[in-house]
């Protein structure tokens, strides 16, 4: 399995306070969801994000899932 995520640790204070298993997993934000793929998309996404340059995003308060799970809405710019 994949997934695509942003590791921040400027989250987590908000994790703590809304997270219960907050300390399973490092702070991030997923930007895909776990995904199964074959070995040639592995390379290609591999491959993609080793030209992604760092970038600003701009967290605009917290949304709640269907599932009741807390997340962080997210601005880029």
């Amino acid at each position: 399995m994949k997934a695509i995520v942003i590791f921040l640790k400027k989250i987590e204070n908000v994790r703590k306070k809304y997270v219960a298993h907050h300390k399973k997993f490092r702070p991030h934000i997923t930007l895909v969801y776990p995904f199964k793929a074959g070995k040639k998309i592995d390379k290609q996404i591999e491959e993609k994000i080793k030209s992604i340059k760092s970038f600003d995003i701009s967290l605009e308060g917290l949304g709640k899932s269907k599932k009741n799970l807390p997340y962080l809405v997210v601005d880029f710019y």
